[in-house]
């Protein structure tokens, strides 16, 4: 797995598995499918899906790489909590998420997040197309993670976010790109101790719990950086990067890492 010293834009592109689209499609709508949920994009869209977790073995947590071609995208209600970061190129958009409407400027590493079971709606303005990381985690696997961090409430809901700057969660986003990348078997065990960390930022800053604690603090960008440099030096070692021998490493405990 590549060392991750800094955020530095454009990314490296993985190879596609697909040809890229060559007419861009002006509008296109989903058709539901009512014989299984809808777990994330690739349900939807499968064909704007250039790599994913699927095949990897990774747990509590999945991952898209995406370039999208489309002018106009309606996505149903996906039963999982969704967090996109935008990669190349800037994009303007204008999109509904439930009942909240959003007009923004996305710059690469903007962060989006799309609670589950909302449906949203979106419209490029700019005439390209553009490629975003998508991570998607279930809500029970959030809600544990609150209730592990001694946040008690009947239901934890997270609040729609579009063109979000936060160094922390593009850099979970950006650790998983190269591990996606790299398909290290060890991975799975990389990708469970970086959802638990997603989790609890997520829960922390964009939930309806983010009032009872201040919104600053937490994890260091420092340390977040030392962990990951950890991780990455003991790859080869699955019980040296779980997640309490990690946070014993940056000095702190599980459920503040």
């Amino acid at each position: 797995m590549q060392r991750i010293e800094a955020m530095t834009w454009p990314l490296p592109r993985l190879s596609k598995k697909r040809d890229s689209m060559k007419t861009r499609v002006e509008s296109h709508r989903y058709r539901e499918n009512r014989t299984r949920p809808l777990r994330d994009l690739s349900a939807v869209y499968p064909e704007l899906v250039l790599e994913s977790s699927e095949d990897l073995g990774w747990q509590d947590i999945r991952f898209l790489y995406v370039r999208n071609e489309y002018a106009d995208m309606d996505v149903p209600p996906l039963e999982n909590h969704c967090l996109i970061v935008q990669l190349e190129p800037a994009v303007r958009v204008r999109a509904k998420i439930d009942e909240h409407d959003f007009d923004k400027f996305l710059s690469p590493g903007d962060i989006t997040i799309i609670p589950a079971g909302a449906r949203s709606q979106w419209r490029w303005l700019e005439n390209s197309s553009h490629e975003t990381l998508h991570l998607y985690l279930q809500p029970s696997f959030v809600q544990q993670a609150a209730e592990s961090y001694n946040l008690s409430h009947e239901k934890m809901g997270l609040e729609p976010q579009i063109a979000v700057r936060d160094e922390q969660l593009s850099h979970i986003a950006v650790s998983l790109f190269y591990e996606l990348k790299a398909q290290n078997v060890v991975g799975r065990f990389y990708a469970g101790s970086i959802a638990l960390v997603l989790a609890l930022q997520l829960v922390r800053r964009y939930s309806c719990l983010k009032d009872v604690a201040p919104r600053k603090g937490g994890m260091a960008p420092h340390k977040l950086r030392r962990a990951l440099e950890y991780i990455s030096k003991n790859l080869e070692q699955q019980q040296a990067i779980a997640l309490d021998v990690v946070a014993r490493e940056v000095g702190m405990s599980r459920y503040h890492f």
